[in-house]
């Protein structure tokens, strides 16, 4: 497993408890999405609180889940907001992967600690 794909496995895992995710699989392996996507389909059922605190927690753009919700056609809203939730979980690792790189770029070997 790819250190991103252990990174967003840890992520969904920490922010939704019990799904228990695999960690030892590739991310193309299996869909994660409908995993979560039944989780968050629960949690708009049941506790809609702790899913609004979960998507801050994860900093995904409550405009761009209406958005979304609007235009999913067919999609349940869970799988819906889980894509949402992928989808940003893979941006910020882009953007770790991005500033490491350029800041390794940056400061040379002698002035690392």
């Amino acid at each position: 497993m790819q250190k991103e794909d252990n990174y967003i496995v840890e992520t969904l895992n920490s922010c939704f408890g019990d799904l228990k995710l695999p960690e030892n699989n590739n991310l193309q392996q299996i869909n994660y999405a409908d995993i979560v996507a039944a989780k968050i389909d629960y949690l708009i059922a049941n506790d809609f609180n702790g899913l609004l605190f979960i998507l801050y927690r994860l900093d995904v753009d409550e405009a761009k889940v209406k958005e979304m919700i609007a235009q999913s056609g067919g999609l349940t809203p869970g799988l819906t907001i889980a894509n949402l939730v992928l989808k940003r979980l893979e941006e910020k690792v882009y953007w770790r992967k991005k500033f490491k790189s350029q800041s390794d770029e940056i400061i040379d070997d002698e002035e690392r600690w």
